[in-house]
């Protein structure tokens, strides 16, 4: 499975809600609701908000609704680097890709 992280692609965002959107074979790539964006570092502060099988999903709290997708491995990657406090961390990320995935990537925190 190769892994991507140099931010030399394009990801999908939805178009409507400008959240990230996970699988490249999903309901909104079919019907062509995605935004394909460069994939430049970014900061933010976000919320973690649910747990799925292999990801978690945030929440961007200067904007509700704007939700990313990160994989559980790239969670305990971040742990060992920082500290979460009430579910929150403010720092810098980039989107990676995993096969046909797409996830956040924890840079540094701000």
């Amino acid at each position: 499975m190769s892994t991507q992280i140099r931010g030399d692609y394009d990801v999908p965002f939805d178009a409507k809600t400008g959240s990230l959107l996970r699988d490249e074979h999903s309901y909104r790539y079919k019907n062509k609701d995605a935004e394909w964006r460069s994939n430049d570092e970014f900061t933010t502060e976000l919320q973690l908000i649910c747990r799925h099988s292999n990801y978690v999903l945030w929440e961007d709290v200067n904007h509700p609704h704007r939700t990313f997708p990160m994989c559980v491995n790239d969670l305990v990657e971040m742990i060992k680097e920082t500290t979460l406090v009430n579910g929150r961390i403010c720092g810098v990320w980039r989107v990676r890709k995993q096969g046909t995935s797409y996830g956040l990537k924890f840079i540094r925190s701000i």
